[in-house]
């Protein structure tokens, strides 16, 4: 249940099951946010690849009747949340899901039938062979936001891993959209009671930009 009228970004879905107080130094405490310099070279990774990926053909995210989406601006008022999309692939008229590069085989799309079916893509660059939980939950509210700008129920999203070439697939389902929505609350309660909670490890806290504000830690 929404306790504030506060906007959120899909961001700070993932920051939150990262750590739940990284919401709190953000939105409560205004703390400025700096980029660590591995997380600069990230991001310049990042265009690069998707700047790459506008030149290449469709075959690799699912054959040849489809289109690619970049940067997609995508919002809800009933959610009071935002986010900019990676990339949203439209598949129609008969187009396949790939099982090429996927994490695990394609459940596909049968040919021959009028589709259209919308699977949210985040561009990631780890040397990573999986993401987290934080990545998978990020993914499922883009989602979110996908099904009620588009009016069409999405079944998974992938994360595309820019250095191994690699699709991992992230199946939508009931629990990981309700958990999804209990952050949701949860975020706006930390905000309307100005929550201060204990991080989820400690092991996280050695690479959180935000370890300085967190004078508990030894």
């Amino acid at each position: 249940m929404r306790t504030c009228d506060a906007w959120f970004t899909v961001g700070d879905i993932k920051q939150y099951a990262y750590c739940p107080r990284i919401p709190y130094f953000r939105h409560v405490m205004r703390v400025p946010f700096h980029l660590s310099y591995s997380m600069q070279v990230g991001k310049q990774r990042h265009v690069q690849e998707e700047l790459l990926e506008r030149r290449r053909g469709f075959r690799k995210f699912g054959g040849g009747n489809g289109r690619k989406h970049f940067e997609v601006y995508l919002q809800s008022e009933r959610l009071r949340l935002t986010g900019k999309l990676d990339l949203l692939i439209e598949l129609h008229h008969g187009s396949t899901i790939p099982g090429e590069n996927a994490s695990r085989p394609s459940t596909g799309v049968k040919a021959g039938r009028d589709v259209r079916e919308w699977i949210p893509v985040e561009i990631k660059v780890s040397d990573r062979q999986t993401f987290g939980k934080n990545a998978a939950y990020q993914l499922v509210a883009y989602g979110l936001l996908v099904e009620e700008s588009y009016g069409a129920p999405v079944r998974e999203g992938w994360l595309y891993n820019a250095d191994t070439k690699r699709i991992q697939v992230v199946t939508f389902t009931a629990g990981a959209r309700q958990y999804v929505g209990r952050i949701l609350s949860r975020l706006h309660q930390i905000v309307a009671a100005e929550m201060f909670l204990p991080p989820w490890s400690r092991k996280r806290c050695v690479h959180c930009e935000f370890r300085g504000y967190c004078n508990d830690l030894s």
